[in-house]
């Protein structure tokens, strides 16, 4: 089964009435971190910047936060997979203690940039699924070449889709790898060759692109 993720739509009250569509298994949110409290928004590092004009002319707006319990409740027993967005410091204990709690962490995913957060995040909460979310064909090659020196061990992965070219490539990741997620789908047609090679899930950013991966459901039935 090829898991369907809604990207974005945990960012914004709005998105996430889309949660529980038919079409979609779980939904994404960019978690950001400030005094320690764990919040999304929906003014992710390529937004038009938002602008505000009062007594002090013009300056930058801020963004409406949404508590992570109000998304998690949103989202009711779906996937959510938490892109941690934070600007500094060290976000594990933070997001640690935001999850401990929930008597059920088996249908969340942290993906993380750094594979150093990921092994704070493990040690906070061993059974938390985190997911490596590779950022440049860079940081792909290092991650292949750790995992064929057995330097890494297997891990989830989530993955642009300009990265995966062919269903080979796709095969030889997932052989150094728990599974394989695939981000930033933009069409239906490259969401149904995704899901036709074996990708294990795939995000994006509309509902439209989504309908791909179950027409290759269906015509693998």
């Amino acid at each position: 089964m090829v898991l369907r993720v809604l990207q974005g739509a945990g960012n914004s009250r709005d998105s996430l009435l889309l949660a529980r569509h038919e079409l979609v298994d779980g939904v994404s949110a960019d978690v950001w971190l400030h005094n320690g409290e764990v919040y999304v928004h929906d003014e992710y590092r390529f937004a038009p910047l938002r602008f505000a004009v009062g007594r002090g002319g013009v300056r930058r707006g801020q963004p409406r936060r949404i508590p992570l319990d109000a998304v998690i409740d949103a989202v009711d027993a779906r996937l959510l997979v938490l892109d941690v967005r934070a600007g500094g410091g060290d976000p594990a204990p933070d997001i640690a203690r935001a999850l401990y709690a929930l008597p059920d962490r088996s249908r969340f995913v942290v993906a993380c940039e750094e594979l150093d957060l990921m092994d704070r995040l493990r040690a906070w909460q061993p059974d938390l699924p985190v997911a490596y979310a590779i950022p440049s064909e860079g940081a792909l090659r290092r991650y292949t070449q750790a995992r064929m020196s057995d330097a890494l061990p297997p891990m989830a992965v989530i993955v642009p889709e300009t990265l995966l070219h062919t269903r080979l490539e796709l095969d030889s990741l997932a052989a150094r790898a728990t599974s394989v997620g695939v981000r930033n789908v933009r069409t239906a047609e490259r969401a149904r060759e995704l899901a036709a090679w074996g990708a294990h899930l795939v995000m994006a950013s509309t509902l439209e692109a989504l309908v791909g991966v179950s027409e290759a459901t269906s015509a693998q039935v």
